[in-house]
């Protein structure tokens, strides 16, 4: 018939409920003689309600457990996903045991160098050729070429290698933090719209040596800019 149930089928059995439950017990309480039994009927029956209660939204979690498995192993995590702090997926003991306690104390603390730190304790401020990579990962973030002497007392480059590095908001929240874009690690700091005579984009990496590693190069290109010695660090 249309709108009600075939002549074969079945309803439905409907999810208990708690009047059910007490409907239950007033017909045990009623039809049995014992006050005890009925007590015992009822903390019987509300137990085994409890339980379904528990027991279903358990197996349901489990369920979408078991898909968000399988999701994840058909979309494999990317090896530069950055984590809610900002690391990437590398663990700290890793980066203990990985670096010396100075570079940890700038790449992963952003701890500052000393200002004018000595060549002799791993200072770059002399050094004009060749490629500058992460400490951290090895990743080449900046040539010679992009070097610049600024007499602040830091490493500063006037741009990177394409996609070597990128910015975000410091903890200060008046500076803009350098970090490599491999292993995010702390770098120094990036200036914009200052008033220096620098090549295009003009920008100012002002980069911790300990941040780091200088392999040496054919020339030695020293560029010069005249300023004042108090310009900010990274």
């Amino acid at each position: 018939m249309e709108g009600g149930l075939a002549d074969d089928a079945q309803p439905l059995a409907a999810e208990p409920t708690l009047g059910d439950v007490l409907f239950v017990f007033r017909e045990a309480i009623l039809n049995t003689p014992s006050l005890y039994a009925g007590v015992l009927l009822l903390v019987i029956l509300t137990c085994l309600f409890t339980l379904k209660s528990w027991i279903e939204p358990s197996a349901n979690e489990a369920r979408g457990g078991a898909t968000a498995v399988k999701s994840r192993r058909r979309h494999p995590a990317s090896a530069l996903a950055i984590l809610p702090d900002g690391r990437c997926e590398k663990s700290d003991r890793h980066w203990r045991k990985t670096l010396t306690p100075e570079r940890y104390a700038s790449l992963r603390n952003a701890e500052a160098d000393p200002p004018n730190l000595d060549a002799a304790e791993g200072g770059l401020l002399d050094v004009f050729d060749g490629t500058f990579s992460c400490a951290g990962c090895g990743t080449p973030l900046y040539t010679g070429e992009m070097k610049v002497d600024m007499g602040c007392g830091w490493p500063c480059f006037y741009t990177c290698l394409p996609n070597a590095v990128r910015e975000r908001e410091d903890g200060d929240g008046s500076r803009r933090e350098l970090i490599c874009n491999a292993c995010c690690a702390h770098l120094g700091h990036v200036f914009h719209g200052e008033s220096w005579p620098l090549p295009p984009p003009a920008e100012r990496h002002c980069v911790n040596s300990r941040s780091l590693v200088y392999e040496p190069g054919d020339g030695d290109d020293l560029e010069d800019i005249d300023g004042d010695e108090g310009v900010d660090a990274g």
